[in-house]
C-alpha cells in the first residue's frame, strides 16, 4: 500500500484528485478496439466512461453529472446511436438534453465516402470540446485521431 507520499504526484495533487479534477467523457460503442482506444487516447486528459451499446450508455450517462461530453457510434446492438442520441435531445432534463454528442462512425461514413473527417468536422469538434472547457490544441485533436486510426488500422490487420 503506496504511503501519502507516495500517492501526491509531482505537482502535489492526489491521484484520486487529479481524476477528479480531469473532466469526464462517456465514450458509446459496442467495438472493444475503439473502446480501449479511446482510454488510452483520451484517458490523459479525461476521465473517460465507457460503455458497449446505447443501452448501457444511457444507464451511465443518466446517473452521472460530470460527463461532459459523450461519443457514440451509430451502429450497436441493444439501442443504436440514433436512438441514443433521441433519447438525449428528447429529455425533459437540460443537462440531459444540452450535451454535446460527437458522432463516431465506422462503415456507415465509408459506405457514404467519408473515410475520414473533412476540415469542417474537425472544426466542429474542436468548437465543442472548448465550448464544454475541454480545450485539445488542434495539434492534439489531429494526434488524437490520426493514433486512433492508426490502432484501429494495427487491430484490423491483426485480425486478417
Amino acid at each position: 500500500m503506496p504511503s501519502e507520499v507516495e500517492s501526491v504526484n509531482k505537482k502535489g495533487v492526489d491521484a484520486k484528485d487529479q481524476l477528479q479534477l480531469k473532466p469526464r467523457v462517456l465514450v458509446v460503442d459496442d467495438s472493444k478496439v475503439l473502446r480501449k482506444a479511446a482510454e488510452k487516447i483520451l484517458g490523459k486528459e479525461f476521465d473517460v466512461l465507457v460503455a458497449c451499446d446505447g443501452e448501457e450508455g444511457w444507464e451511465k450517462f443518466v446517473v452521472d453529472e460530470k460527463i461532459q461530453i459523450v461519443f457514440s457510434d451509430l451502429s450497436m446492438p441493444q439501442l443504436d446511436g440514433y436512438g441514443l442520441l433521441d433519447r438525449i435531445r428528447h429529455s425533459d432534463n437540460q443537462r440531459i438534453s444540452d450535451i454535446p454528442v460527437i458522432v463516431i462512425t465506422g462503415g456507415e461514413a465509408e459506405e457514404a465516402g467519408d473515410s475520414e473527417l473533412d476540415d469542417e468536422d474537425e472544426d466542429m469538434v474542436e468548437a465543442m470540446l472548448k465550448a464544454q472547457g475541454l480545450d485539445l490544441a488542434e495539434d492534439e485533436l489531429d494526434d488524437a485521431i490520426s493514433s486512433l486510426i492508426d490502432d484501429l488500422e494495427d487491430e484490423e490487420d491483426e485480425d486478417k
